[in-house]
């Protein structure tokens, strides 16, 4: 979860206009490596938002991986599917698409990653300001611990966006780690 779906969790908390979600649930396990790994080869998260975009209320977010299956969702072997009742957007390699509901089925610019990598590269230069700033970062990342967290103490997690935090303390334990004297972080 924490190697692609870092940026396929990015891509649809942005587009949906999302912060950090207030419940979590993740299930899956090791049903087809027969290995050391402790992290599961099947995998889905369930991820519930107070609001989204317009003010909806109750949103969800689901993560599923199977990192043994060749094909994903729309036939592609990584994508993301946003479902919403005037149609259905289809983000497939570097560019997207919008099928059903009113008709819509206008194709993007093809180069979206280029352009993201162009940005990168043009603020370190300083030509440009970054538009993915390390804040958006942290709160897509904060969605992959939480729900690898979830997986492993196997709890459905009440998370407060507000001091990053859950109502379990088991959980709480896994938020953070001791740090080697000299490189503490600051206590905000």
């Amino acid at each position: 979860m924490g190697n692609n779906g870092i940026h396929a969790l990015d891509v649809a908390r942005n587009v949906l206009g999302l912060d950090r979600p207030t419940t979590i649930r993740c299930a899956g396990g090791k049903y087809y490596y027969d290995d050391d790994q402790e992290t599961p080869d099947t995998q889905i998260a369930t991820y519930e938002f107070p609001s989204g975009p317009g003010g909806a209320k109750g949103l969800t977010l689901i993560w599923e991986h199977r990192i043994w299956e060749k094909k994903g969702p729309e036939d592609l072997s990584y994508g993301i599917s946003i479902h919403g009742d005037r149609g259905t957007l289809i983000f497939k390699g570097d560019g997207w698409e919008v099928r059903g509901g009113d008709g819509a089925k206008v194709a993007a610019d093809k180069n979206i990653v280029g352009k993201h990598q162009k940005n990168f590269i043009d603020a370190i230069r300083g030509d440009d300001k970054l538009r993915a700033e390390i804040e958006i970062g942290h709160t897509s990342t904060t969605l992959c611990h939480l729900g690898n967290i979830a997986y492993r103490t196997g709890l459905t997690l009440t998370f407060d966006p507000k001091t990053e935090t859950t109502t379990s303390p088991e959980a709480n334990q896994l938020l953070g780690r001791e740090y080697r004297k000299g490189f503490e972080l600051p206590k905000i």
